[in-house]
Parts: structure tokens; C-alpha cells; sequence
């Protein structure tokens, strides 16, 4: 097949989810093409194309014009759509081939609104679910049957990029004797930052260190929080976040119930470092009995777990079921059966 891989943008994590899929469908035998809607937010994902829309109501347009500007643009299969807007998007420019629609978080079909256009228009679009919470919540909504398609790493490319602990600590400046607590990830809302926050304040020792690496639009509240705390640090965003996680003694997730996922879990684990978490459902999915899960997601539960014995995370059992070989074997189960001709 030649297949369009449609994504609203490359923010973080979907460049390297998009480029997990091109991998795992070039496995396939499948030509795959990523497309963006969204200008690039650094550096351009090779071989993507980018719409450069900044509206979501001229990405259609936009759409349509890029599927009929040279010759073979539009030769594809079938599309997978990676959440609601970019499955809109295909529709609205009359999509005639076979949809898979990936829904990256709750809610997709949650609004009653929702559920009627859904209903009415995107009969044939075929749906997936990036775990089992949320797919069990979006069949709940559109009363039919929906696939579950986790997010993947390239495992052994992934491993060997880590740095060793020593080189992380140096590249982190962190002393051999300090106990370094990361939090890694946008500083959303859903990430809970300032929960974190405040449950180090009340676990931390004297050589303990927490360590924010990523950056959004909850820095600023975090500023005030922990400007006179010497032992709390902002690295910001940085490209090598991947690199970094073996100098932590503990990655700390505090992410509330809208956590659909965590590619941090999953990469933390998969670097064997011990991970304490609220009890949300991404992260228990991804996880299971591989971290210190807090019995709720205040700061004194998580408090509680980071003084807790460790949990070594089994990173066996994470690398068989997320690496992109299982992706390739999901996406062969799921795209063999599409008819070329299938319409929408």
C-alpha cells in the first residue's frame, strides 16, 4: 500500500510517534508519507511534508491543494489519521479511501455533538486507541468495536542512544552523592508540575535535587513556587531529554486522569530507572507493576511513594509490548484487511 500518515503537528511526542509508524509500516512494505498540517516546531522531521496552517479551518484547503499539486500526491491507499482534527480534516476534503483514526487521548467522541457528526460521517472510519482506557472509553461513546494501537520506540535505537549515569549526572551537573528526583515532559496541565512540586518539597532530604527537563505554559506558576529552593533546577526543552533519563534516582509522573498515555513512562522504564507515579490511567497501563504507584494523585500519597522502596521497572516485559516491531505486527493485523477499493 501507499499510505498518507495525517498529523495536526510535530510537537512533542508526535514527531517521534509519526516517524515510530513510518518505521513500523516501511517494515511492512508499505511507502508511507507524513504529513503535518502545522508548521514545524524546530527542526523539520526529514522527508515530512508540512501545510504550514496555523487555522484549523484552512487545513482542508490547504490539504486539498498539496493532494492535487503534483502528479502522484493524492495516489494513496488508504490514511491514518492521528487524532480527531486531522480525521476532520480528511473528511471535509472528501477523503475516499479507508481511514484509521488514532485517538491520543480521551474525550475524541465524549461530546454528544461529537457523537452525532461522528455517526453521521465517519460511518467507515476505522478506529484505534493508544490504551486500553481509552478505548474502552471511545467504543463507550460510539457504540462500536475499536482497536487498540499503542504508541512504540524503536527499543534497541532508543538503548543505545541513553547515556551512561555518570555521563547523564555530568551533563546534568549533578554530584555522586546527590539523590536527583526528574521530572521530564511539557509543563502541561495534564503533567501536573506543580503536584510534583509540592510532593518533593515534602519527600526531599538534604542531598536530594529535583530536576524539571521540558517547558510549557505551567513554567511560570512553577517559577514562584520554587525561585528560593536552590535544589530545584528548570533545564527547560532539550533536545536530548531521551539521552538523560539514567541520572535520575527516580522519574516522577504526577499526571492527573486525562493521561492518556506517557511516553515517559515508557521511556523511563525502558531505561530501568524506578518511577514513581499517580495512579493514572496511561501510566498504569503502560507500567503496570513496573513503578511506585501513589494510592492517589495528592502530594502527600506521591510523597509517600518516592520514599518508598524503589520498583525496578521490567524492561523486558515494556520492550516486547511497545517496541515497534509489535506496532509493525498490530498495523499488519489491522491494514490487511482494507480492501483498495474500500470506500469511506
Amino acid at each position: 500500500m501507499r499510505l498518507l500518515q495525517l498529523c495536526p503537528n510535530d510537537h512533542p511526542p508526535f514527531a517521534q510517534i509519526t516517524a515510530r509508524y513510518a518505521d513500523a509500516l516501511a517494515d511492512l512494505g508499505h511507502d508511507v508519507v507524513t504529513v503535518f498540517v502545522g508548521p514545524a516546531q524546530a527542526e523539520p522531521v526529514a522527508g515530512a511534508v508540512y501545510l504550514n496552517v496555523t487555522k484549523a479551518a484552512d487545513a482542508p484547503d490547504a490539504l486539498r491543494r498539496w493532494l492535487v499539486s503534483e502528479p502522484g500526491n493524492g495516489d494513496f491507499t488508504a490514511m491514518i489519521a492521528h487524532r480527531y482534527r486531522a480525521m476532520r480534516t480528511a473528511l471535509a476534503v472528501q477523503w475516499g479511501r479507508p481511514i484509521l483514526c488514532i485517538a491520543h487521548e480521551f474525550g475524541l467522541a465524549r461530546s454528544l455533538r461529537r457523537q452525532l457528526w461522528l455517526r453521521l460521517f465517519a460511518r467507515h472510519v476505522r478506529f484505534a486507541a493508544v490504551s486500553a482506557p481509552v478505548q474502552q472509553e471511545l467504543a463507550s461513546h460510539l457504540k462500536r468495536h475499536v482497536l487498540e494501537l499503542p504508541n512504540a520506540v524503536d527499543v534497541a535505537e532508543y538503548q543505545s542512544g541513553l547515556l551512561s549515569r555518570e555521563q547523564a549526572r555530568a551533563e546534568l551537573g549533578l554530584a555522586a552523592d546527590e539523590f536527583a528526583v526528574g521530572v521530564v515532559g511539557r509543563l502541561h496541565w495534564k503533567k501536573q508540575p506543580a503536584v510534583a512540586l509540592a510532593a518533593y518539597k515534602k519527600a526531599r532530604e538534604d542531598n536530594w535535587r529535583l530536576i524539571f527537563v521540558g517547558d510549557g505554559d505551567e513554567r511560570s506558576v512553577l517559577d514562584v513556587g520554587a525561585s528560593e529552593q536552590a535544589d530545584v533546577r528548570f533545564e527547560g526543552y532539550r533536545t536530548d531529554a531521551q539521552t538523560l533519563y539514567r541520572a535520575f534516582d527516580r522519574v516522577l509522573l504526577a499526571s492527573n486522569d486525562h493521561e492518556a498515555f506517557s511516553m515517559v513512562a515508557l521511556e523511563a522504564g525502558l531505561a530501568g530507572v524506578p518511577i514513581v507515579s499517580t495512579p493514572a490511567p496511561g501510566p498504569m497501563h503502560v507500567l503496570q507493576a513496573s513503578a511506585a504507584f501513589a494510592s492517589d494523585a495528592s502530594p502527600d500519597a506521591l510523597a509517600l511513594a518516592l520514599k518508598a522502596e524503589p520498583i525496578a521497572p521490567d524492561v523486558n516485559d515494556l520492550a516486547e509490548r511497545f517496541d515497534v516491531s509489535a506496532l509493525s505486527a498490530r498495523l499488519h493485523a489491522i491494514l490487511k484487511p482494507i480492501p483498495v477499493n474500500e470506500r469511506t
